[in-house]
Parts: C-alpha cells; sequence; structure tokens
C-alpha cells in the first residue's frame, strides 16, 4: 500500500495507536519541519507526501502528534459539541511578508477565520509589547467571557485568558522568544 492509497482517517488512526504503542526517543532523526507537517495536514497533503515523510510520521511521535492536530484543526469547521460544551479550536500561520522574531506589529488571521492574533511591539522598546487575540466583529459576543488558551510553534503558552469586549490582551516582556511561523487556539 502506498501513501496516496492511505486516506487521512486510517493513517490518523494508525499513528494514533503507534504513538501509545511505540517508542518514545526520536532525538537523533531529523524531524519534518513544522511547515512541512502543516502541509501534510491539509486537503490531499498525504496524496503528495514522500515514502520517507510517511515513514517518518510513522515512527516519530513527536511529528505524528503534531500532524494530527493539524489534520483535527484542517479538516473541521472549528467546532466541536461535546457534552454541551462548544469548544473552538483553530490556529494560523506566518505568512511569507511577515519573518519570526520580526519587531514590527503582527496581525495573524486564524484559519476559521474568528480570530486575529496580534503581536504589538512597543516603540521605544520593540522586544516588549503586548499580544491579543481578538474575535471578528461578528463572532465576538459568542466569546464573551468565555476562556481561551494561544500556543506558539514550539507549545508554548503565550496568551491565556477570558474574552472581555471581544479580545484577550496581554503585556509581554519578550516578544522575540515567540514563535508564530504556526500557532494554535482553543477557546473553551
Amino acid at each position: 500500500m502506498t501513501a496516496n492509497q492511505i486516506s487521512d482517517h486510517q493513517l490518523t488512526e494508525s499513528l494514533d495507536a503507534w504513538h501509545i504503542h511505540g517508542p518514545n526517543q526520536m532525538a537523533d532523526i531529523d524531524h519534518l519541519s513544522p511547515e512541512r507537517i502543516f502541509e501534510l495536514a491539509g486537503v490531499d497533503g498525504m496524496a503528495v507526501a514522500e515514502n520517507h515523510e510517511v515513514q517518518h510520521l510513522s515512527i516519530c511521535p513527536s511529528c505524528m502528534t503534531e500532524w494530527a492536530f493539524w489534520v483535527r484543526v484542517l479538516t473541521s469547521d472549528g467546532r466541536d459539541m461535546d457534552a454541551e460544551i462548544l469548544t473552538v479550536l483553530s490556529g494560523g500561520m506566518l505568512r511569507a511578508a511577515a519573518s519570526p522574531g520580526a519587531m514590527e506589529a503582527l496581525h495573524l488571521p486564524s484559519f476559521c477565520g474568528q480570530f486575529i492574533l496580534g503581536m504589538l511591539p512597543e516603540i521605544q522598546h520593540p522586544e516588549r509589547g503586548m499580544i491579543t487575540l481578538e474575535a471578528i466583529a461578528d463572532s465576538a459576543q459568542i466569546y464573551e467571557t468565555r476562556p481561551a488558551t494561544v500556543r506558539d510553534a514550539t507549545d508554548r503558552v503565550i496568551l491565556k485568558g477570558r474574552f472581555a469586549g471581544g479580545r484577550i490582551a496581554r503585556v509581554c516582556e519578550d516578544l522575540s522568544h515567540i514563535d508564530l511561523g504556526l500557532w494554535s487556539v482553543i477557546v473553551h
């Protein structure tokens, strides 16, 4: 069976099983880049995957976990009904025009189109600034008072709080360590 003959669902199930039963150490192996994992998680991503990429996903719990996360984000409409609690799972990606570590204001839309993540450096001290998550006008009322967590590409929590006035914001002392190459947001 080749990569083109495996459905994304079948691969997700196989990789989830491997994650539970497989080895946990992959430190000395070259991992897939976050950008490539994101591409492979997209529509027809596995159809264009190279054999070594499929093989790596099948033996690397770290890359598989990231790939499975992005498959779930990209194949859902961003909403999951569970026990009468509406949870929103989405994310975003730093576009080519913006570069990681840049000390200019960034406004990044989420994949679901309901949020904008902002990174706003101070003019006098660009390493410090504010991180914001804003619900788009049509969605702002839906999320009011609900808690949200935003993580960067390194899985570090960069923003956590409750929506007030359609926004969550916090001051950050060191914006330079935040990697927005890929980011995720979960609203509970």
